[in-house]
């Protein structure tokens, strides 16, 4: 299963010229082994990172860690029909509450490979982030 946080990881890591194996051991201080498992796990979307382990990577990396959930970059080199899966960190969840439904909704699109549908999903939820933010910054 391919997912956004998964292809970036694996984007910024080739960037850096580093392998699986020894992404894991800088980031995490593993065993060869096991530190290869780690980010093959996270860069086929088995398993999720941490808050703490998003850190780590995102240090070893040399990057900030929201750039491993950014859509940005995936466009020139992603067709939008080969996202499988959306992860959203917690914490702008957290700030964006409503955006939850939207990670639902393309998700869902995602699963049916129905593209047209998943852009709308984007552009109206990338409207409601954006209406929030006024929102915010009108009342400080």
């Amino acid at each position: 299963m391919k997912n956004i946080l998964g292809m970036n990881l694996k984007f910024y890591r080739k960037k850096s010229g580093l392998k699986q194996t020894e992404l894991g051991q800088i980031a995490f201080e593993l065993p060869s082994g096991a530190a290869q498992s780690k980010i093959s796990k996270f860069e086929n979307g088995v398993q999720e990172p941490s808050e703490e382990e998003l850190g780590q990577l995102s240090m070893a990396l040399k990057i900030e860690q929201e750039e491993l959930f950014s859509t940005e970059r995936l466009n020139a080199n992603t067709q939008l029909d080969e996202v499988r899966e959306v992860v959203i960190p917690p914490k702008l969840l957290a700030g964006f509450p409503t955006l939850r439904n939207y990670v639902i909704a393309l998700n869902a699109a995602a699963d049916n490979r129905d593209v047209p549908l998943m852009k709308e999903i984007v552009k109206t939820a990338l409207s409601a982030i954006e209406k929030e933010l006024i929102e915010i910054n009108n009342q400080t």
